[in-house]
């Protein structure tokens, strides 16, 4: 009785265990179940600034200024941009003028001026061109300094050209002025005057004439000759510079015909000149005018 009763009690344990391992979970033994990862956003790499050429990462400096304790940056306040000094326009020295004519038909007229520069800080300002009647004036003004201020005293120079244009008539004088002084004279060309050969002027003789006004006024009262007679030469112009000194300097010109051969007329014609020297002369000093390198004339300001 004894042994059918644990018989029956083994039989029922195989068989409740047998029913447990139905309803139990699959896995196997040892199988270990995880939570899933947590999802963190991924970091994204710096583009670095490279080098347009080798393409290479350049190293960007720190170039903020820190405080030393808090090591937290400093607002750097803005630095003013420095201010220019106001500057005005006054007429510019004159060292030489240069007159010069192409080969153009019909031709064209221009003058070479050297300005001076009085001081570093001056600067060039520029050229105005004006015509009355046969006179031609022009301006030629710097930029300085409205109010006294310190700058080194080297005298510099500017040198420029003047385009004074073709619109002349054949045959007729006119009278360049740069900055109020007289300093060149012309006989504006023809067609036919273009193979003729510029040459300096015999002169014979200079009287200078002092204007009574205030500042005087000097001139020049020029006799020249044209060697060629008047078939074959003709009064060109002259050019006046002050450039060096107490000493002027001017240049007295004629046209030839280039060729030797041409037959010309026996005549000596005579050239009247007026040549206006001016202000700006030093009371009680003395000046010395040589023309076309030979004939001298001097005179001492009144």
């Amino acid at each position: 009785m004894k042994k059918a009763l644990t018989t029956g009690t083994v039989f029922l344990m195989a068989i409740f265990l047998s029913a447990a391992l139905a309803c139990g979970p699959a896995a196997g033994a040892g199988t270990r179940v995880e939570n899933p990862p947590t999802q963190r956003p991924a970091a994204q790499p710096e583009t670095p600034v490279q080098n347009p050429a080798t393409q290479e990462p350049v190293v960007q400096p720190d170039t903020s200024v820190r405080n030393p304790v808090t090591q937290e940056p400093v607002v750097q306040p803005e630095t003013p941009a420095a201010s220019q000094p106001e500057m005005v326009e006054k007429p510019a020295p004159i060292d030489g003028v240069e007159f010069r004519m192409s080969n153009d038909d019909p031709p064209r007229y221009t003058l070479e001026i050297t300005s001076g520069l009085p001081g570093g800080c001056v600067r060039f300002g520029g050229y105005a061109v004006s015509q009355v009647a046969n006179n031609i004036h022009v301006s030629v003004t710097n930029l300085e300094p409205a109010s006294p201020m310190l700058c080194t005293a080297i005298y510099g120079v500017h040198e420029g050209q003047v385009d004074l244009g073709s619109g002349f008539t054949p045959g007729d004088s006119y009278t360049v002025l740069v900055n109020g002084e007289v300093t060149n004279g012309f006989t504006a060309r023809g067609p036919e005057d273009r193979t003729w050969v510029v040459k300096d002027s015999p002169i014979q003789a200079a009287e200078l004439v002092i204007l009574e006004i205030f500042p005087p006024q000097y001139r020049l009262n020029i006799i020249s000759t044209l060697p060629r007679g008047s078939s074959c030469s003709r009064f060109d112009g002259y050019d006046v510079s002050r450039a060096s000194g107490n000493s002027i300097i001017l240049a007295v010109t004629h046209l030839e015909v280039a060729d030797d051969n041409v037959p010309c007329t026996e005549d000596l014609p005579v050239v009247e000149t007026m040549v206006s020297l001016g202000s700006g002369f030093r009371s009680g000093e003395e000046y010395t005018v040589v023309i076309n390198g030979q004939f001298t004339k001097t005179f001492k300001a009144q």
